[in-house]
């Protein structure tokens, strides 16, 4: 979470969690990821996230 804080200052970040509280899911997006990709996760799932941050990364042309 103090990695995420850190990234926040201009790097674009996907955020994994395996945490399912509420509270963590309310504070990740106070830190404006580009993605949330809850643990366990197959790669069909989280694929998209990742393809769509990478688009979003292409189209506004930095993070």
């Amino acid at each position: 979470m103090d990695i995420a804080e850190q990234l926040q200052q201009g790097i674009g970040f996907v955020f994994i969690s395996a945490s399912t509280y509420t509270y963590i899911e309310e504070w990740v997006q106070t830190m404006r990821p580009m993605g949330f990709i809850s643990k366990p996760f197959r790669e069909l799932d989280a694929l998209p996230v990742i393809e769509a941050a990478m688009a979003q990364v292409l189209q506004n042309g930095s993070v």
